[in-house]
Formats: C-alpha cells, structure tokens, sequence
C-alpha cells in the first residue's frame, strides 16, 4: 500500500502492479487504478500486505461527467422546484437559475343565476361551476 488518500486530495503516487493505494469514498483515484475494492472486502496480511477477500464484481468507480455531461438538460422549465431538484442545479454548478414564484390565482363567479352545486338549479338558473377549476 502506498498511500492513503482522503477525500479532496490529490494522490501523490501512481499505482503499478502489485501496489494499490487506500482510498476513502470520494476521494479522486491515483493514476493506473483499474478497479476499486471495498476495504470490507479486503484482508491485511501478517506481512503487512492486502488481498481482496472475495472475487471482484464490479470496479466501484464513478467517472467524472457520467451522470451529467456539458450540455446536458437537467431540468425542464416549469418544473416545480424540490430538494431532489436542487441538488441536481448544485452539481451542474447552476447558482442563479431563472424562476419564478408559483402564481395563486382566485376565480370569483358572479351572477343572479348562479347556485352552488349542492343545490339543485331551478329553471332560471345554473351551478356555479367556475368557482371549482
């Protein structure tokens, strides 16, 4: 093992056969890394060496640009701002995107000939059916 690196740190050293670097989750990988093995998935050998544990299933690397690439459509205008949404603007680096506060609108239905629609209308006039859009 050659270094630890933690997350935000650049490594120091590149990784050739037979040497690997401990990496904590997020942290950038040394040059040469093919593969990322859980350290849950590891042994640390008497002899101060490490050995995967169990057979390798996948590389455990998410590559930079692999979940939104440059130009790229995150979101699609009218779409109503969540927490999820948020963190979608932050890690495409959108600080200042264009919204708007969603509008409330009143409907106020006028009219001798209207009744609410509990009732039942009586020739000369109709449910107030405008006021429940």
């Amino acid at each position: 093992m050659i270094e630890t690196i933690p997350a935000g740190k650049t490594p120091e050293f590149m990784v050739s056969e037979g040497k690997c670097s401990r990496i904590m989750t997020g942290a950038m990988l040394p040059e040469g890394s093919d593969c990322v093995i859980m350290v849950e998935d590891t042994q640390i050998l008497d002899n101060g060496m490490m050995r995967p544990a169990k057979k390798q299933e996948s590389l455990n690397i998410c590559y930079q640009g692999e979940d939104i690439k440059a130009g790229d459509k995150v979101l699609s205008t009218g779409t109503l701002i969540k927490p999820q949404h948020i963190a979608v603007l932050a890690a495409a680096g959108a600080v200042n995107p264009k919204v708007s506060k969603q509008i409330h609108v009143g409907i106020l239905s006028t009219g001798d000939e209207l009744m609410e629609p509990e009732h039942i209308p009586s020739a000369s006039k109709i449910r107030n059916t405008n006021a429940y859009n």
